[in-house]
């Protein structure tokens, strides 16, 4: 879990030890928080008050959290969800929402599909070939 806020994005060493603590200069609360971890349906890494009071909520995808999302779905069940501020990353990325009050942390809990990496790892290795940049490993062995 990764969270930050505007004095950490100068000195990454101030990050607060946990969501919703002052950076250690005592000016700020956390303002955003990723949370990478677990895909587990009964597990969580993120506590249930954050999440009741976030601002935004991104997942990707919506349907993906619904299943193993722990971190939401212990806090309410989906056909709750209405009350909490999620939204698919990609909207907030096309610039659709945005959290309504900058005094709300927002959130990202990742999902993730593994036909994203594969994309993505697809792509780099393309930019890679066109550049002529990196070495060809032969992984049979002799």
């Amino acid at each position: 879990m990764i969270c930050w806020n505007y004095t950490s994005w100068l000195q990454p060493e101030s990050l607060p030890a946990a969501p919703g603590e002052n950076d250690p200069s005592g000016d700020l609360p956390c303002t955003h928080v990723n949370a990478l971890g677990s895909d587990n349906p009964l597990r969580r890494e993120l506590p249930e008050d954050l999440l009741l009071g976030a601002g935004l909520i991104a997942v990707d995808p919506l349907e993906q959290a619904r299943i193993e999302s722990g971190d939401l779905l212990l806090a309410l069940p989906p056909k709750q969800w209405d009350r909490l501020p999620v939204v698919e990353l990609q909207r907030v990325v096309a610039g659709q929402v945005a959290r309504a009050d900058p005094n709300r942390v927002a959130v990202f809990r990742s999902n993730g599909l593994g036909v994203e990496d594969v994309a993505a790892a697809a792509w780099v290795y393309e930019q890679a070939l066109q550049a002529g940049a990196g070495v060809t490993v032969d992984w049979l062995y002799s």
